[in-house]
């Protein structure tokens, strides 16, 4: 019988002021994963960035969100935050 995938998801918030190093860091994420899910979502200075890694019988998949630090989010993070 063959082990069943075991799997952890999740978001990671990345927010920064401009030139902060946030895609620094998202990119560090990126290029240190093993395998990486298709594409990438960017929308009104928001950007999604998917990164999945296998290992054996284990997967995870983290979701970057990469956010400005503009007055227009700040009612946006309680939601991140909660959840």
């Amino acid at each position: 019988m063959a082990d069943a995938l075991a799997s952890l998801s999740f978001q990671v918030l990345v927010i920064g002021s401009r030139s902060s190093g946030k895609s620094s860091f998202v990119r560090a994420a990126w290029n240190e994963s093993s395998d990486h899910a298709a594409g990438e979502e960017s929308a009104d200075g928001v950007q999604i960035r998917k990164v999945t890694s296998l290992y054996s019988t284990f997967s995870t998949v983290v979701d970057f969100l990469e956010m400005p630090a503009e007055d227009r989010y700040v009612p946006l993070l309680p939601h991140f935050g909660g959840s």
